[in-house]
């Protein structure tokens, strides 16, 4: 099997000669991989999503500031201390 194709499906037996191999793979491309035993589905393999590594950022496109949101309002408020 040519390892530098890109691997969708694969005998269970093919997997477990080389498990690392295939998990890594995953990993890289970025796309599933399906297990056949039998020549029928038996698993799905996928890959991790990627994690916010910070919160900076995190809403960039779903945050709308309107207004000034530095300067003091004129408004007082009733707080208590």
């Amino acid at each position: 099997m040519d390892q530098n194709h890109l691997v969708k499906t694969l005998s269970l037996n093919e997997f477990q000669s080389a498990p690392l191999l295939f998990l890594e793979q995953v990993n890289q491309i970025g796309e599933p991989l399906m297990l056949l035993k039998n020549g029928v589905p038996f698993t799905r393999i996928l890959p991790c999503e990627p994690t916010q590594k910070t919160l900076f950022g995190m809403y960039k496109g779903q945050i709308e500031i309107c207004g000034d949101i530095i300067n003091p309002i004129d408004v007082k408020w009733d707080a208590m201390l």
